[in-house]
């Protein structure tokens, strides 16, 4: 009876561990569905909710570093309009403004404007490109070869303080580069 009885709890032992394996096959995937559709919907929120955090936030900055150039280039344009020399490089290094996007040269062509004016008022009717706030950025592009450096500043300063379009900023830059290096 001994024997039977210890036989009875293996041949026990054995079929509950097949029994369970044999389950948790059958069983998994649906576990598996269940807990995807619990957990999906509350995973679309979170990325809905972190995405439009993320555009907020990224608005805001473009917002405050806009107003940040716009405050640095009346400064620049003030000192222009006030007769001083200013070493752009400094200005560069104060403001922290894009590298090579304004020379003294252009600057210098640009404070020739009306006493008075703001630089950050510039308005597209005085832009070298006829139309230009109804352009595409490919539209622009492709105008620019006919500028001169001086417009092509002009163009860059007006883009910078309105759309901030990178892809016509790093067009004009090529273009100003290619000017430059004709010149020498």
């Amino acid at each position: 009876m001994a024997k039977s009885t210890i036989l009875d709890a293996l041949e026990t032992g054995l079929f509950a561990v097949v029994g369970a394996v044999s389950e948790i096959q059958e069983t998994f995937p649906r576990i598996v569905e269940k807990g995807k559709a619990t957990l999906e919907p509350k995973l679309g929120v979170a990325k809905f909710v972190g995405q439009f955090a993320v555009k907020g936030a990224e608005s805001e900055l473009r917002k405050k570093s806009g107003d940040l150039v716009d405050q640095i280039s009346e400064l620049v344009f003030q000192l222009f309009d006030s007769g001083e020399e200013v070493n752009l490089s400094d200005a560069a290094d104060v403001a922290q403004v894009r590298p090579n996007q304004a020379t003294n040269e252009t600057l210098k062509a640009r404070s020739t404007r009306p006493k008075g004016s703001k630089g950050t008022s510039q308005v597209a009717d005085d832009l070298p490109i006829a139309g230009y706030t109804t352009l595409s950025a490919q539209q622009v592009i492709a105008r620019l070869n006919s500028l001169t450096s001086a417009e092509l500043v002009s163009v860059s300063i007006y883009e910078a303080s309105h759309r901030n379009r990178s892809s016509i900023l790093r067009a004009i830059e090529i273009r100003r580069q290619s000017l430059d290096s004709n010149a020498k």
